[in-house]
């Protein structure tokens, strides 16, 4: 049979599809994987170990209050649908439900509580990134949409940063290894941060970012680490454990990405913090002395008050004494020369006492 066009060609699929009734009414199990919510529609597709086929839920709204998660394990009941634009053939979803978890989502979440278990996801250990990193090393495939993605960032700033693109292997077999030989040459190589992009991609394309090796790499790393892996409902075991979690590539660059506008900025800011501490400072110790000052002069004029009042007593309590003793000796003295008055012999012989 000849077809003068590939339209041709793909209607004919899609006639003999749509006529086949056994394909009206099919129920299947697989694994969820690549979900895409795009509201109120739900894009995924379902899988097995051999073979995969894209599904498409429309108006699909958490119904029965189940939200399909990438590795669920699911039922769906629904027909094949082919679109002759793009020559693809998918399911039309009328039911879902869960099954159980998937094998691969399984072991993912095994491994993200063992490590938790560990320690390798707590905060404390995390490290700080710096405000103005000046050398930059950049973890991801040179030719993928991610690096170009980041680097804009840096273009449109203007920004003078330097910018070091490890070329690395970001999934596949041989990804791990790749990713980790990029942390260990940067690590050593005494670089401000670390950077870990990937644009996105299904839960088995981003799996290599789940590896217990890669975490524990990420772990002991002594170089800040940011990643942005995906979008951001994707989530892995790396993005647990490194030191700052981005949503996506460009959301990483913009983190730490600045021109230096940005640091002159800062600098006058830092300046006038410093300007606005020293004159609190001194505005704080010059009420203080004043204050100290104040306390000073009414302690000292409340014991000068205190000083005075006790003087006065003293000196009235000597005038006092004073007053009897000399009183006492006058008295005492008026006596005496009574006495001696009276002994006077001139007095006596006149008075005819002899």
């Amino acid at each position: 049979m000849e077809f003068n066009s590939i339209s041709q060609l793909n209607e004919l699929i899609r006639n003999t599809l749509n006529n086949n009734f056994n394909l009206k009414n099919i129920k299947v199990c697989g694994e969820i994987s690549g979900i895409n919510f795009r509201n109120p529609h739900l894009y995924f597709t379902i899988k097995d170990s051999n073979a995969a086929i894209s599904c498409q839920f429309f108006n699909y709204y958490f119904r029965d209050g189940y939200i399909p998660k990438n590795g669920d394990n699911i039922e769906i009941e629904g027909s094949i649908s082919f679109y002759t634009k793009s020559g693809q053939i998918s399911i039309i979803i009328r039911s879902i439900h869960k099954l159980g978890l998937g094998e691969l989502y399984e072991k993912y979440l095994q491994l993200k509580e063992k490590l938790n278990n560990e320690g390798y996801f707590n905060e404390e250990h995390k490290k700080e990134i710096p405000s103005f990193p000046q050398k930059i090393g950049v973890i991801t495939s040179k030719t993928s949409a991610a690096v170009e993605d980041f680097k804009k960032v840096f273009k449109d700033l203007n920004s003078q940063q330097e910018l070091y693109i490890f070329d690395a292997r970001m999934q596949g077999v041989e990804s791990v290894k790749s990713i980790i030989e990029g942390i260990n040459y940067l690590d050593n190589k005494e670089y401000d941060c670390i950077a870990i992009v990937r644009g996105g991609g299904s839960f088995e394309d981003l799996n290599c970012f789940n590896n217990e090796e890669l975490v524990k790499a990420i772990y002991n790393c002594k170089t800040p680490i940011l990643t942005g892996i995906g979008h951001e409902i994707d989530y892995t075991l790396v993005d647990y454990v490194s030191d700052r979690r981005c949503i996506t590539p460009t959301e990483t660059a913009k983190v730490i990405a600045y021109d230096r506008n940005d640091i002159i900025n800062e600098f006058y800011t830092r300046i006038l913090e410093v300007k606005n501490l020293i004159n609190s400072c001194f505005f704080n110790e010059a009420n203080f002395l004043i204050n100290k000052e104040k306390i000073m002069k009414t302690m000292l004029e409340s014991n000068i008050k205190n000083e005075q009042f006790s003087l006065k007593n003293i000196l009235s309590t000597i005038k006092f004494t004073l007053c009897n003793e000399i009183n006492k000796k006058f008295e005492k003295n008026t006596q005496m020369r009574q006495i001696i008055l009276e002994s006077n012999p001139e007095l006596l012989l006149k008075d005819n006492y002899f």
